[in-house]
C-alpha cells in the first residue's frame, strides 16, 4: 500500500493511500477531520489545459467546459483552483 501524507495550502492535510481495490474505486483519502473519500476517476483533464482555462474562461464557461454542477462544493473548489493558479503563474 502506497501512503503519502501532504499538506494543503489552507493548512489541512489528508493521507493518500494509493489505488485500493476496495468499493471499485482508484483512491482513498483520509481528510483531517476523519473523513474518508472512496475516490474513482471519471474524467481526465491535463492539467496545462486546465491553467490556462483557469485563467482566461469566466466562471459559467469553465463549468460549462469541465462539466462542473453548479454547487458550493464546485464553487469552492474553482476559486482554490482559480487562487492558486493565479498567484504561481
Amino acid at each position: 500500500m502506497i501512503e503519502q501524507k501532504h499538506e494543503l495550502p489552507n493548512g489541512n492535510v489528508f493521507i493518500w493511500l494509493g489505488n485500493q481495490p476496495i468499493h471499485d474505486c482508484e483512491h482513498i483519502l483520509i481528510l483531517a477531520g476523519g473523513d474518508v473519500l472512496f475516490l474513482k476517476t471519471i474524467k481526465r483533464d491535463h492539467v496545462e489545459k486546465l491553467r490556462s482555462d483557469i485563467r482566461s474562461l469566466d466562471k459559467q464557461e469553465f463549468f460549462d467546459e469541465y462539466q462542473w454542477q453548479n454547487n458550493s462544493s464546485c464553487d469552492d473548489l474553482y476559486w482554490e483552483l482559480r487562487k492558486f493558479y493565479m498567484e504561481n503563474m
